[in-house]
Order: C-alpha cells, then structure tokens, then sequence
C-alpha cells in the first residue's frame, strides 16, 4: 500500500474546490463536508467558511491527523498549538501548509488558508482560500 502523501492530498482537495462560491450555493459541498465530520456543532450556509474550507481539505483525503477540524481560526489555530505544529518565523512554507491571517495585527487569526505553493527564488507564497469574496480563491 502508498502512504498518502499528505501535502499533496491536501492541496489537490483545495484546488478541486477552486471557484466555489455562495452566490450559486456549490459552496454548500464544503460546508456539508465540514459538517459531516465535526464533533464541535454544525454551521450554517450563511457562517464565515474559511476554517471549515480548510477543515473539509483535511477531512476530504482523511487527512485530519495533521490538520484539525475546527471551523473557528482561533480554535484551529490553538488545535495546532497544542500538538506542539509551531513553525518558527524562518519556516519555509510549503504547499499544503495551514496559513492563518491576522488582518488587525491583534494576534487573533481572522482568516486561514492553505499554501498552494512556493516560489523557491522571491518566496512568496500562492494560498488557496474559502470564504476569500465568498468564494474559494488563490491568492
């Protein structure tokens, strides 16, 4: 038997969902995703998805050992804390890698995605996101 490589299982799951959107409601397959597996309650259509999206990237590829469930960035984000996933500032992201935003600099995370991937020379990095103008997007 292959061992799943988790990574790429991940990133291959985001960009499946790539353009998913609440407009037309092919959101709702990510959101039912999340919802079919979480022991934490279930979220509406109408809830901020971004952890979720993420949540169901894990849960899709049965990924959840290295990715936690949670469709709350601060719970997730306290979920990979304490299983000791701390990266430190000289990390190199890489593809399948959790990214979490904190947009008010109050080190509360508002917003997660997932790294696409890396630019190995500039090192910027390509994120894939739910919930970015409601819908699934690179950035």
């Amino acid at each position: 038997m292959t061992p799943i490589n988790h990574r790429s299982a991940a990133v291959a799951q985001a960009a499946s969902w790539e353009g998913c959107n609440e407009s037309d409601g092919s959101h709702k397959q990510i959101i039912a995703t999340y919802n079919s597996k979480t022991s934490k309650g279930k979220i509406g259509y109408g809830t901020a998805w971004c952890a979720a999206f993420v949540s169901a990237v894990a849960i899709k590829p049965d990924n959840t050992s290295v990715i936690p469930v949670d469709c709350y960035c601060p719970g997730m984000l306290n979920k990979f804390k304490s299983w000791g996933d701390r990266k430190s500032r000289s990390y190199s992201a890489k593809g399948g890698d959790v990214i979490f935003f904190d947009w008010n600099y109050n080190g509360v995370p508002d917003h997660v995605g997932m790294v696409y991937s890396r630019n190995g020379s500039t090192g910027k990095v390509t994120t894939i996101e739910g919930n970015y103008d409601d819908s699934v997007k690179y950035r």
